[in-house]
């Protein structure tokens, strides 16, 4: 608790820990980048195979690809590509 309350206090990560697990975190921040950059990527190819799913933010396309067997989901989301347009 001690630590949280001193991370509030001064945000730095550079003040809080020291240099093995400031390359670890700085390893983790890479991978994480790197599959948001590969995410994007996916979403894109989808977009360009449908171009409705544009009007769609990231979490709704996410969602309805995850659940496209679950047909009985899809439509809640599928309503907002209506009002979009």
């Amino acid at each position: 608790m001690l630590f949280m309350e001193n991370f509030t206090l001064e945000p730095k990560i550079d003040l809080h820990c020291d240099q093995k697990n400031k390359m670890k975190f700085e390893e983790k921040n890479e991978k994480m980048e790197s599959i948001k950059k590969s995410l994007e990527l996916y979403l894109g190819t989808k977009r360009e195979k449908c171009p409705r799913f544009f009007f769609l933010d990231d979490e709704d396309l996410l969602y309805i690809l995850s659940n496209v067997s679950y047909f009985f989901i899809v439509p809640s989301h599928l309503i907002r590509l209506k009002i979009s347009s």
